[in-house]
This record gives C-alpha cells, sequence and structure tokens, in this order.
C-alpha cells in the first residue's frame, strides 16, 4: 500500500485568486523596478549625449560657416569680375527684374524688326543674267541661281534677335527661381513669347507670299522651303503658283519634311488647295511652364541639425510627460475601481450571511447548487491582470517607438500637401510633375495660301497686299477613325530616350470641355474680354467700382444727439461713420478760421500799401507848396512827420478834403471777400463722379416709431437751412434731435451731389405706352428735384457770424416759405404713388420678355492658357531602334514627347574619391543610374561631366559649368539625377526618404573630407528606416595600400562604425541590427567628429590644406542629389 501511495503523484496545493494576483503584482512590481533601474540610466546616458552633441555641434557648424563666408566671398568677386567684362562688351542685357528694362528690349527690338521691315528690298530687282558672259572678275554674278543661294536663308536676319530673346527668358526664369516674380514681369514675359512667335510668322509670310522667289520647286505643281538651326528647325510646303489639275488632291498623299525628319500621311478629307503646310521644331518649350502642374510645390526650409536636436528633445520631454500623465490617470482609475470592488464585496458578503442563517438551521446540505454555483463561478472567472504601476515624481518611461512614429505620421502629413493628390490633375491630361517634355516641340499647321505679287517685267514687282494682312489658320478635325492624320517623326538624338515617351497634344482652354460646358455669354465674354476690356478703358468716365465690404457692420442703438450715452465710442463713430459721409466741399470751423485770417491778413497789407501810396502823394504835392512859399525848417519837421491812423479822419466822406479818398467808398471787407469765395464755390464745376470713400455698414437699431420718407428729410433740411439763417444757435437741434436722422441727412446730401443731366422734354401722347409714361414722369421728377434742392445742397457744416443773415449775394436762391415747402411735399407724394402704381405695371411685361446680359457684368473665370492632354492622340507606337513615333491623331498643333521625370532614380550605385594628383586637387563623382554610368569631376572652380556607355552618342561639354549649368545641361539632354521635393512620389522602388536634417548635415561632412576618404554606397542602406543612414568609408594616403571598407551608421542623434545584420524579419520588412566595430568605441555626435577623431597624420595634413570652394562645391552637388535617400 505504501509503494502504490507512493508512485501516486502528490497534487499541487489549490492557490486562491487573491494569492494569485499577489503573485501576479509582485512579479510586475520586479520586473517594473529592473525596468525603471534601465530607464534611469538610460536617460542619464541620454542626457549626457546631449550635452556633449551640443558642444560638438557648435564646432562643426563653426566649420560650415567658415565654408559659407569663402564662398559668398569669391561668388562676390565672380560676379563683380562679370559686371566689369560686361561693362567692357558694351552690350546691355537688361534686368530680369526690372519690367521698365524689359519693356526697354522689347520695345528696340520692335524698332529693329519694323526697320529691317521697311528697309528690306526684294534681291530679285538685281536679278542680270547676262553678268556671267563679262570677262571681268570684279564684277558680282547677278544670275537668279546665285542671288537665290545668297538669300535662301531667310531666317539668318531674324534668328539674332530671337536668341537674344531666348536668352532674356532664361535669365527671367532664373530670376523667378531666386525669387517671387512679378505679374509685370510676367506679362513683359509673355509678351517677350509672343514676339517671338510673331517673327516665327513673318518668315512665314515671307516666304509663303513669294512661292516663286523663295521657295525651292519639287515638281511642276508643288514647292517647299527649309530653313534649319540649332534651335529651330522651319519647313512650308505649298502649291505653286500654276493652275492645279483635278486630281491634284489625289496626287499628294504623302508630304515628307525633310528638315524635321516627319512624314506628314493626311486623310482623304484633308484638301490642300489654296493652303499651305507648316511644321516647325523648337528647341524651346514656352508651353510646359503655363500648364498649372509645371512648378514645383514650395517646401519648408530644412532646419541644421542643431536645431532639429533641440526640437526632438522637447518633443521627447513633452511625450514623456503625456504618457506619464496617462499613466498616473490609469493608476488612480484602478485604486478608485478596486475601492469600489471593495465596498460590492462587503455589501455582498453581508446580504448572504444573513440569507444563509435559517437555511443552516435546517440541518439540510445542498450539495448539487453547490456544484452548479461553482461551475457558474468558473464561467465566470476572468484572467488575472497586474495593476498598473504606481507612478512617482523619478518614474520615467520609453518614449522612443512613441517619438518614431509621431515624425513618421508628421512627415507623411506634410507630404500629403505636395502629392499628386493635391495637383488636381483630370483624366487624359500630363502630370508635369510626373512627366517632363523633351526633346523639344514640334508644331503642324495648316494655313490659307496668301496672295502672290505680280511680275510684270523682270525689274519690276506690283503687288495689292495689304498692310494688316495676317496668316489665317485653317483647322481641320477628323470625324471618324478613317480619317485620323498620321504622323511619323524620328526623335531628335541629341537627347536621351530611355522608354517609348507619351506624345501629348498642347490644348488651349478654349477648346476644352470645361470651356464648352460653359453657357454662350461666357463663352462669347472670354473670347472677347481682351476687346472688352480696351473699350472699357477707353471710356471716358467710366467710374471704378466700389470693392465689396468685407468687414463685419457696425452694429449701435439709436440715440439722441443731445444726450449721448457713456457706452458709445464717439471717436470712431465721428472717424468710421460720420466723417466719410460729409459732403464733398464740406469745411469746419477751423478750416473756416484759417482761411478767414489768411483774407484778413491780405486785407490788411492791402489796406496798408494803399495809405501809404495816398499819403505819399498827398505830402508830396503840401512840400511843393510849402517850399515855393518859403517857408521854415521846423515848420517842416512838424509837417512832415511820420503819419499814424490818428491822421485820417473817421467819416465815410473824410477823405476828400485832402483832395481825393485814401480809399474807396465801398471797402471790401474780410467777411465780404470771404463769402464771396464761398458762393464761387459752391457753384464751381465739382466731380463729374465724386471720388468714392469706402464707407463701412452701419446698422442703426432704431426705436418704434415713424421713419422720415425722402420728401420729410428735404423739408427738414429746408427747416435747417431757415435756422443756420436765423439768430438763434440751438434752432437746429430741434429739426433733427435723434442719431440716425442726421446720418440720414449725410447720407441724403451724398446722393445729391450725383449729376442730374436734364433730357428734352417730349410731349407726351394720349395712348402713350406705360413705360413712356414712366420714363417722363421720372424725367419731371428728377428736373424738380434738381431745382427745388438748389437751395439747400450747399449748406456747410460751420456756422458763420450772424452778420450772415444781413449780407446777401445776387444770383444766389432765397429760400423758400414753410407753406411753399408743403405744398410741395403734396405734390411729391401724388408723383411717387402714381410712378409705384407705372412701375409695378410695367414690372410684369419685362419678367416676361427675356433679358440680355451686359458683358461688363460677367466676371472672367481664372483658368489656364491651356494644358498637355492625350485625349487628341488615338494610338502611337515606338520603334526603339530607329527612335521614330508613329502618331495617329485627330488634330493639327503642338505635339510634345512626355517622359519620366525621375526614370534614373534611384541610384544603383556611387562612389566619391579623389582622382589624379594631390596637386589636382579633383573630387570624381561616379553615379551608376538606371542605363547610364556617368561620373562628375568637382574642382575648386566648377564641374564637368563624362558620360561613360550611352545608349546614345552625346558628346558632354568640355568646359567647366557651375552648379545651375549642370543641372540645366542635364535637364535638357533628359537626365534627371536632381530630385525635388515632391520626387518621393514618383520615383519607384523607393522607400521613404532618410530624415532631412540628418542627410544633408551628413552630407556636408562627407564633402570636408573629399580628398581623405573614399565613400561609396551600402547595400543595406535601403532598407534602413527613416532615421538611419548607411555608406561606406575608407581613407585613402598616397603611397599606401587601400584599406578595407568600414561601414557607418548614422542617426539624427550619433554616429559609428558598425558591423550590420539582418535579424529575422517579416516577409513584408527587413529589420537589421547593429554592433559598434569596436565595441567599446567612442560616442560621436556626427560623421565629422567620427571621421577627424580617426584621421592619421598623413590624412590630417591633407585635410588642413584642402581647398575651401572645393569642399563646398562637393557639398552643394551632394545636398542636390540627396544620395542617402535615393540609394
Amino acid at each position: 500500500m505504501n509503494k502504490k501511495q507512493a508512485k501516486k503523484k502528490k497534487k499541487a496545493p489549490k492557490i486562491s485568486p487573491e494569492e494569485q494576483l499577489a503573485i501576479l503584482q509582485q512579479e510586475a512590481e520586479t520586473k517594473w523596478n529592473a525596468e525603471q533601474v534601465a530607464l534611469v540610466e538610460k536617460n542619464n546616458l541620454e542626457l549626457k549625449e546631449y550635452n556633449q552633441r551640443r558642444v560638438v555641434l557648435v564646432e562643426t557648424n563653426k566649420f560650415f560657416r567658415k565654408l559659407e563666408k569663402t564662398a559668398a566671398e569669391t561668388y562676390r568677386q565672380v560676379s563683380k569680375s562679370q559686371e566689369w567684362d560686361h561693362y567692357l562688351s558694351c552690350k546691355k542685357i537688361p534686368d530680369p527684374a526690372n519690367p521698365a528694362d524689359l519693356r526697354d528690349f522689347l520695345y528696340q527690338w520692335n524698332y529693329e524688326l519694323e526697320q529691317q521691315k521697311k528697309n528690306f528690298v526684294s534681291w530679285t530687282l538685281d536679278v542680270n543674267e547676262r553678268t556671267w558672259l563679262t570677262q571681268d572678275d570684279t564684277d558680282p554674278n547677278k544670275t537668279w541661281q546665285c542671288l537665290f543661294d545668297e538669300n535662301k536663308d531667310v531666317g539668318s536676319s531674324l534668328l539674332p534677335g530671337i536668341r537674344n530673346a531666348l536668352h532674356i527668358l532664361a535669365l527671367i526664369e532664373d530670376s523667378a527661381l531666386k525669387s517671387f516674380s512679378q505679374k509685370e514681369v510676367v506679362k513683359v514675359r509673355d509678351e517677350i513669347r509672343v514676339k517671338i512667335a510673331q517673327v516665327l510668322d513673318e518668315i512665314t509670310m515671307r516666304v509663303g507670299g513669294n512661292i516663286w522667289r523663295d521657295m525651292i520647286p519639287i515638281d511642276p505643281i508643288r514647292a517647299e522651303f527649309m530653313f534649319t538651326s540649332d534651335i529651330i528647325n522651319f519647313y512650308l510646303w505649298s502649291f505653286q503658283h500654276v493652275p492645279l489639275p483635278p486630281e491634284y488632291n489625289y496626287l499628294v498623299k504623302v508630304i515628307e519634311m525633310k528638315s524635321l525628319s516627319i512624314k506628314f500621311q493626311k486623310p482623304p478629307s484633308f484638301d490642300l488647295k489654296n493652303c499651305s503646310m507648316r511644321g516647325m521644331w523648337t528647341q524651346f518649350d514656352h508651353f510646359s511652364d503655363l500648364d498649372p502642374s509645371f512648378r514645383c510645390p514650395i517646401s519648408e526650409p530644412i532646419p541644421d541639425l542643431i536645431a532639429s536636436q533641440e526640437m526632438e528633445w522637447a518633443d521627447r520631454n513633452l511625450l514623456r510627460a503625456q504618457k506619464l500623465q496617462e499613466m498616473k490617470s490609469a493608476r488612480e482609475h484602478y485604486e478608485v475601481e478596486q475601492k469600489k470592488k471593495e465596498l460590492e464585496e462587503l455589501e455582498a458578503a453581508k446580504a448572504g450571511s444573513a440569507k444563509n442563517a435559517p437555511k443552516t438551521l435546517g440541518g439540510k446540505k445542498p450539495t448539487k447548487k453547490k456544484k452548479k454555483s461553482k461551475s457558474k463561478d468558473k464561467a465566470e472567472v476572468k484572467p488575472l491582470e497586474a495593476p498598473p504601476p504606481v507612478i512617482t515624481e523619478n518614474t520615467t518611461v520609453d518614449i522612443d517607438d512613441l517619438y518614431v512614429l509621431q515624425e513618421q505620421q508628421n512627415y507623411e502629413r506634410k507630404m500629403e500637401q505636395i502629392g499628386p493628390n493635391s495637383l488636381n490633375v483630370g483624366t487624359n491630361y500630363i502630370n508635369l510633375r510626373q512627366h517632363v517634355i523633351n526633346g523639344g516641340i514640334f508644331s503642324i499647321q495648316r494655313f490659307e495660301k496668301l496672295p502672290q505679287p505680280s511680275e510684270l517685267r523682270g525689274d519690276f514687282i506690283y503687288t495689292t497686299f495689304s498692310d494688316d494682312l495676317k496668316l489665317t489658320e485653317n483647322k481641320f478635325t477628323c470625324e471618324s477613325d478613317i480619317d485620323l492624320i498620321v504622323l511619323n517623326i524620328k526623335l531628335p538624338e541629341q537627347y536621351f530616350w530611355w522608354h517609348s515617351p507619351v506624345v501629348c497634344f498642347w490644348e488651349d482652354w478654349t477648346e476644352s470641355t470645361e470651356f464648352s460646358s460653359l453657357s454662350e455669354e461666357l463663352q462669347n465674354f472670354h473670347l472677347n474680354f481682351d476687346n472688352i476690356m480696351e473699350e472699357k478703358s477707353k471710356q471716358l468716365f467710366s467710374a471704378p467700382k466700389q470693392q465689396k465690404q468685407m468687414l463685419k457692420p457696425t452694429i449701435i442703438s439709436d440715440f439722441p444727439i443731445t444726450d449721448i450715452p457713456m457706452d458709445v465710442k464717439i471717436h470712431f463713430l465721428i472717424k468710421d461713420h460720420i466723417l466719410p459721409r460729409l459732403p464733398q466741399r464740406f469745411k469746419f470751423y477751423a478750416e473756416m478760421h484759417k482761411q478767414f485770417s489768411i483774407i484778413q491778413g491780405l486785407f490788411v497789407r492791402d489796406q496798408r500799401l494803399k495809405i501809404e501810396e495816398k499819403l505819399n502823394d498827398l505830402l508830396n504835392v503840401t512840400f511843393q507848396k510849402m517850399k515855393a512859399a518859403g517857408q521854415s525848417i521846423e515848420e517842416y519837421e512838424q509837417i512832415f512827420r511820420v503819419p499814424s491812423l490818428s491822421d485820417i479822419p473817421a467819416g465815410k466822406e473824410s477823405m476828400a478834403s485832402l483832395d481825393g479818398s485814401l480809399v474807396s467808398s465801398e471797402i471790401q471787407t474780410p467777411v465780404t471777400s470771404m463769402l464771396e469765395e464761398l458762393v464761387e464755390a459752391q457753384y464751381a464745376p465739382a466731380y463729374l463722379f465724386p471720388p468714392c470713400r469706402k464707407i463701412p455698414f452701419l446698422i442703426i437699431a432704431e426705436k418704434q416709431q415713424s421713419e422720415p420718407s425722402d420728401l420729410e428729410l428735404d423739408g427738414m433740411m429746408q427747416d435747417i437751412l431757415e435756422s443756420v439763417l436765423s439768430d438763434d444757435d440751438f434752432s437746429s437741434e430741434a429739426v433733427y434731435k435723434l442719431f440716425s436722422t442726421f446720418i440720414k441727412f449725410l447720407d441724403r446730401l451724398r446722393e445729391l451731389e450725383q449729376p442730374v443731366f436734364p433730357d428734352v422734354i417730349e410731349q407726351e401722347e394720349p395712348e402713350a405706352d406705360t413705360e413712356v409714361a414712366l420714363r417722363n414722369k421720372s424725367r419731371v421728377i428728377s428736373r424738380d428735384s434738381k431745382h427745388h434742392h438748389s437751395s439747400w445742397t450747399d449748406i456747410r457744416g460751420t456756422r458763420t457770424s450772424r452778420r450772415l443773415s444781413s449780407f446777401s449775394v445776387t444770383g444766389a436762391p432765397r429760400p423758400q416759405s414753410r407753406n411753399s415747402v408743403k405744398l410741395a411735399r403734396k405734390k411729391r407724394k401724388r408723383r411717387k404713388s402714381t410712378i409705384e402704381a407705372c412701375a409695378s405695371d410695367a414690372s410684369t411685361d419685362e419678367e416676361r420678355e427675356p433679358k440680355e446680359v451686359d458683358p461688363m457684368e460677367l466676371k472672367k473665370i481664372a483658368h489656364p492658357p491651356g494644358r498637355w492632354t492625350t485625349g487628341s492622340i488615338h494610338k502611337q507606337e515606338y520603334d526603339p531602334d530607329c527612335r521614330t513615333v508613329t502618331i495617329w491623331t485627330e488634330k493639327l498643333g503642338t505635339f510634345g514627347f512626355a517622359m519620366r521625370r525621375y526614370y534614373n532614380l534611384p541610384f544603383r550605385g556611387w562612389d566619391m574619391r579623389r582622382i589624379g594628383k594631390l596637386s589636382d586637387l579633383t573630387t570624381c563623382l561616379t553615379l551608376d543610374c538606371v542605363g547610364l554610368q556617368f561620373s562628375i569631376n568637382v574642382t575648386k572652380s566648377g564641374y564637368t561631366v563624362k558620360f561613360g556607355a550611352a545608349p546614345q552618342d552625346i558628346t558632354a561639354p568640355t568646359k567647366e559649368l557651375s552648379l545651375e549649368e549642370l543641372a540645366k545641361y542635364l535637364t535638357k539632354v533628359n537626365l534627371n539625377i536632381f530630385p525635388d521635393v515632391d520626387a518621393p512620389f514618383y520615383v519607384t522602388e523607393m522607400t521613404t526618404p532618410k530624415h532631412e536634417s540628418m542627410e544633408i548635415h551628413t552630407l556636408k561632412c562627407m564633402a570636408a573630407f573629399c580628398l581623405t576618404h573614399n565613400f561609396t554606397n551600402c547595400f543595406w542602406n535601403k532598407y534602413a528606416p527613416f532615421r538611419e543612414a548607411l555608406f561606406q568609408s575608407r581613407q585613402v594616403i598616397e603611397g599606401c595600400p587601400e584599406q578595407t571598407f568600414g561601414t557607418v551608421m548614422v542617426n539624427p542623434l550619433k554616429a559609428a562604425v558598425v558591423t550590420v545584420e539582418e535579424l529575422c524579419s517579416p516577409l513584408d520588412e527587413v529589420i537589421l541590427g547593429y554592433h559598434p566595430t569596436p565595441e567599446n568605441q567612442a560616442y560621436y555626435p556626427d560623421v565629422y567628429s567620427l571621421l577627424k577623431g580617426n584621421l592619421e597624420e598623413p590624412s590630417r595634413k591633407l585635410f588642413m590644406k584642402t581647398p575651401p570652394m572645393l569642399q563646398w562645391n562637393v557639398a552643394q552637388i551632394l545636398q542636390r542629389l540627396r544620395l542617402l535617400s535615393y540609394s
């Protein structure tokens, strides 16, 4: 029995839920305490590294500022030297940011073209077929063929002007990239582009208008003209000026434009009679930048690494505080729930003991019920969870993952604002942020044949062409798929064609579906918008429209003028609402007093001068009489003392005793002078349309009373006039008592300033139409109102002295009596009722008739001039061997070939090291792109590019270029390796770009060691997360074997040499692990301190001798390439 019992397994002791919870809490506390110890050590280390970064990065930034100052000084010297060379060359190039200079250039170019056109003489007048018979070699050969060969290049005289204009446009584009271009500059730019198109049309008119002179015959009925250059290829085809056979349209099926490498296959319905075909290729593209999706979106400036780290440190502390607050709230909530649970258990225990007491006394044992209750309890048992930890002042948490997630979300949110969804590119339209128009622009058009001159004899040409003769385009649109136009175009060889191009057609806004969906009135308005604006500008009295008041209205309650409430801001009320409503000729008391003082001073001066003049004349006569009588000197002195005003007798006729009056009897006093000026000002001509003032909207909450009508206001105004002329200074306050009435008076005065033109009075017929009656009555009313208000519309807001009442001005209307005012009110009430009745009858007739839309009331819809679209292209085929594109299109017009903008990104690999001898001071940057491998040599003076194995033989320029010139050249040949801000949306096989501040800072650090180190890409970099970047580095010492590469890992907080391995990762993600090499290496905040701390002595000396401009140039191109993000 003992053996059997020993074989039996011992049952584990049962543990109550309370004991399990206690064990779980103890384990959680032990784990929490261990985590807190580790986190505290980590936080202390982060704080130590943070303080170290703030010191070390300052040294790195000082080095970068030194490079920036050296580059700025170098650029200043180069710019000064270029300005001096430009000054010595005597070539006046306009300022691209100054519209006045640009218009000056445009005017000079127009003048030169007009002079060339006026001075042009047909060379056929010099033709002499007998000149080849002479034996004198000095005589020029003037045969037709010789002169034709000399003058066949028609565009040679116009090409220099076009080149100069293109140079100016390039300067405007460069200035627009640096700063926001003005509207006037954009307007002049468009005018220059229009002028270039007009010059090309001028070539077409000169050649097309003289087929027999300038075009080369192909056969007896066809002729062609070709003109080629590096920027323009021109081809013109036409029937000769001869009678055509009946089957002319079937004889010509294909037009081969040799200078353009285009074969034009016309459909059967395409008629060429009395037409000419023009094909043109231009290297410049003046259409793409008009597309709304062309411009790169403006991004926020990238902060430097120090500022980025300071913001990161603050954000981390904020997140840590928020996380601790959440944990503290969770702990408080847990404690509250525990207290509630304990109270509920106590109450349940008390209630259960009271119910189970009588059952125990009976002695029954409810065993089955106990089993059921146990089973229910087991079903209701929940898994035990560890309680939230206790949060104290020393508690900390790890928020690394939370901060990285937040930073990634902020970056994605910022990029969404500049992504393709923000451009609203419709269907069949080209997104020029994803594609770029490559290889120039092709244009094929059909024009009406121009009239040809008549040749009467060899030395005389007779023409009847008008001066305003213009080209007329004869457009063609296919109606079915049978009539499609087929174009076979060979792509230019001086550009890279990586894949099949997308053929697109330039669609004007007037040809788009948006324009066709507008009403007919709007369409005509937009088509004739320039003419409408020109006519409107020529109107003699075109009053400018008042701008809509966007401010909120002011709402106040009405109040008596004699008792202004304290809560009313009277200063702002006067400034904003009373002063703008004052009449045009209103004058304040201060203005009147100043004017009166000036008049009074002039009056006193004039009177003094007149008195002195009269006294001098009188005294001179008296002196002569006394001298003749022989009086003594004492009598002379008493008589000829200095006169004063007391010597002038008083009285109107007192001056007559002195043989004449000193002053006229009707003396012009200052008061009379001022009153005369006021009367003259009242009847002086005023503005036909007074200057409009912006009167803010005022709402007055009036009290419940009858609102005064216009007729009552007129009567009140007459009462005000009478009160002004009376002796009572306060009588006018009895007329209007409320502020609302005063405002209505001011508004009424402003309305009466508008002119009322009298019309010719027509006799009313007994059976007149209601509209005629309404018109005549309105005329009578306007005349009456004008005549009635002439007496009080010139009231001034100032009060003169009471002498005004006794002064009368001849010709001035006198105030009317109160009885006449009452009669006028009754008459106007009757007329007003008749007018309202007529207007109600006439409104029904006007509603039935359709109203015409005034073109002045229509508004222009903001729209782009046009867009690149694929809607007109039905089919296209591409032959990569011959690089030819075959197009089936339904329209003739302008065609472009769109290529993927970032086809060559990301880089397959890159390498940067010095080449040649140390004295060459040259760094070579080798880039391995999709379809091409090339190198860029960087020196302290510029950049040179060399292409390796390329699908096309394109020779790169040998001269050194600036970074902007290099970017323009590579973009021109369709090698787009400089990504823009929105490039991540359009680069295939690319992960998230790297941290911007970290990458820019790291690339600058790599540029500083461009002669001492060899840098290359790392395979694991494309799998590294957003905040980490990897590259390989090694020192290059002259005369020593090359070292092995070491992998450098960089993040915004540190840089280290590591060994990379792939950890256990899911299928859709690669997780990397980094092992420092060596393990106990020092802490380096950035790549500059890492590389400089591990420099050997030869490399340290070479680093000190590296030219700052070389380091600057390398840093600039590395920042433009963004090698860490796009490799």
